[in-house]
């Protein structure tokens, strides 16, 4: 018997919204550099993409890879939302400070 995926149980969907709320939260909490702080509020869309305040970033259409993640928000975040840098860290040097954690590791432990 194959397990689902997190991004398919209700379990898991809620365990992705509530690493929405923490992230966000920490980030528009957190006191980065100018140009970071300038994009605030800081938010998830309903594609699972980051998008700023006034002064963007802003995506108005679903990414290039949505439909190989079967057009699921979720899924698509699993994928995307992880540290990519050298030695798993989060490109982004204010997701780094702002204590960022992987959507995979938050999601985990949040399932149990």
């Amino acid at each position: 018997m194959v397990m689902p995926q997190p991004w398919e149980t209700p379990q898991g969907q809620a365990c992705i919204e509530k690493w929405i709320a923490v992230s966000m939260a920490k980030l528009n909490a957190f006191d980065g550099s100018p140009e970071f702080n300038a994009r605030k509020p800081w938010s998830i869309n309903q594609y699972g993409v980051l998008e700023g305040g006034p002064h963007g970033p802003h995506s108005t259409h679903a990414p290039d890879d949505f439909p190989e993640h079967g057009n699921n928000k979720y899924w698509w975040m699993w994928d995307h939302m992880v540290p990519v840098g050298p030695f798993g860290t989060w490109a982004s040097p204010d997701w780094e400070a702002a204590h960022i954690e992987s959507i995979q590791s938050f999601v985990k432990t949040c399932a149990g």
